[in-house]
């Protein structure tokens, strides 16, 4: 922080009586309460993407975020990667996968929240059999199988005019526990010049 900002923020303290400048209050919230839901949020959103989250105490180039005390907590979406800074003492509160050495940040600001967090599909989830949902097309599903004494995950056509799973080969007399729709295809990334 330069010393103009200084001078800027014990001025606006000094106006609104304040000692600390997180202690600013909109009438509902002050900047300290809004930032630590903020930060309880994305460790929400960290946890429920897990496979897609990663920390460091050091940035790309290995160097210790601003010198030490801090971390970089980040999210790889389908749009790009996002990521906070938080000082060493929340670092327990983010379940993810710790890194040496912190991705490449590509340049993302505040504005790209909107686009890259919100690019996030939800998992999907099983759906029981015994729940009475079914595929609303006929097609190819992942299912959860059962013979009576090992279940597999193995895919199964779903007949939708008969609402019947049908299961090939050595797997035809299984029966269906749960499914799912199958996931994407992989689709490779394409750089731009």
């Amino acid at each position: 922080m330069t010393d103009t900002e200084l001078k800027r923020q014990e001025a606006i303290c000094e106006v609104a009586g304040v000692d600390d400048i997180g202690e600013l209050s909109d009438g509902f919230h002050t900047f300290n309460s809004l930032y630590e839901q903020r930060m309880i949020l994305f460790a929400a959103l960290v946890k429920a993407y897990k496979d897609r989250a990663w920390k460091s105490y050091r940035h790309e180039d290995g160097e210790y975020c601003f010198g030490g005390g801090w971390f970089i907590v980040g999210i790889d979406t389908p749009e790009g990667g996002y990521t906070y800074h938080y000082e060493n003492k929340y670092w327990d509160m983010f379940d993810c996968i710790d890194l040496p050495r912190g991705k490449h940040w590509d340049g993302h600001t505040d504005d790209d929240a909107d686009t890259r967090l919100m690019s996030l599909e939800p998992e999907q989830r099983w759906i029981p059999w015994s729940s009475g949902k079914f595929p609303e097309e006929s097609g190819t599903y992942t299912v959860t199988a059962y013979d009576g004494a090992t279940k597999r995950v193995t895919y199964a056509k779903y007949q939708k005019r008969l609402k019947r799973w049908e299961l090939t080969g050595a797997r035809a007399y299984w029966r269906v526990l749960a499914w799912r729709p199958l996931p994407e295809p992989y689709k490779a990334e394409r750089r731009e010049e």
